[in-house]
């Protein structure tokens, strides 16, 4: 039995020489990457976090397409929710659907109701929104609310 163990023992070292001969470059490499957070370890069976969402990812930019806005909003919503900026307000897009038909100057409103406000290459009709401190409403309640106009730009 000792015999045994003692081989085992001795097999074991001579591979622990192998590996650590042959592949320092690699580990060293792969230490780097691990450090840089270029390489992600996944343990089978075990969750993994994702990367915090960060302020910008949630601000909607009306100067790209229509439908990366839409998949941003449709991603968003309702928490923590794509938001944009009217008149020194946060206002938090909660459903929207595409208009390429429709077109205008970038986050212009295009029509009051239903509202349609322009991107790049068309328009967004948008379903419900929440003003910042405020119930979420459909966005014909919103537009009577702040008196939009035609016109208007959300920043």
């Amino acid at each position: 039995m000792e015999s045994k163990a003692q081989e085992l023992v001795s097999e074991l070292d001579g591979l622990h020489q192998i590996f650590t001969v042959a592949n320092q470059e690699e580990l060293a490499e792969t230490l780097r990457r691990v450090k840089a957070d270029l390489v992600v370890a996944i343990s089978f069976g075990m969750p993994t976090l994702a990367k915090k969402i960060s302020p910008d990812e949630l601000r909607i930019s009306f100067d790209r397409k229509v439908d990366q806005i839409e998949r941003q909003i449709r991603a968003f919503a309702p928490k923590p929710g794509a938001w944009a900026m009217f008149k020194g307000n946060r206002v938090k897009f909660l459903a929207a659907q595409v208009r390429l038909s429709a077109s205008g100057s970038i986050g212009e409103v295009i029509n009051v109701s239903p509202l349609l406000v322009a991107a790049k290459d068309g328009a967004l009709l948008i379903g419900s929104l929440q003003e910042a401190g405020k119930r979420i409403m459909t966005s014909e309640e919103w537009a009577r609310g702040v008196r939009l106009q035609v016109g208007e730009k959300f920043e």
